[in-house]
């Protein structure tokens, strides 16, 4: 946030906060769900593989921002599909 000088970078800074609440959240507020388990692994192996892929292969680390955007919403599915709604309206007071 603080080294945000225009509008795309700021976006850019709203995503990767969101995305590290989104996984501080789900490891506090965790729930294994077996009837999601086959979407769940799809998931989790299609972002793992996705980025090892960017990783190994990507020479310019300005080019992996743009090389991650096909994982991102795989990686949200997976997240909300191990969240626990209710320990979470539970702890907050919704």
């Amino acid at each position: 946030f603080f080294e945000a000088t225009s509008a795309i970078f700021l976006l850019a800074a709203i995503e990767n906060t969101v995305m590290l609440l989104m996984l501080v959240m789900c490891m506090f507020f965790f729930k294994f769900n077996r009837t999601n388990t086959n979407l769940l692994l799809f998931c989790l192996t299609y972002v793992l593989l996705l980025y090892l892929l960017i990783g190994y292969t990507t020479p310019v680390m300005g080019a992996i921002v743009r090389y991650k955007a096909p994982a991102l919403p795989f990686l949200f599915i997976a997240l909300l599909l191990i969240f626990d709604k209710e320990k979470f309206t539970r702890r907050i007071g919704f």
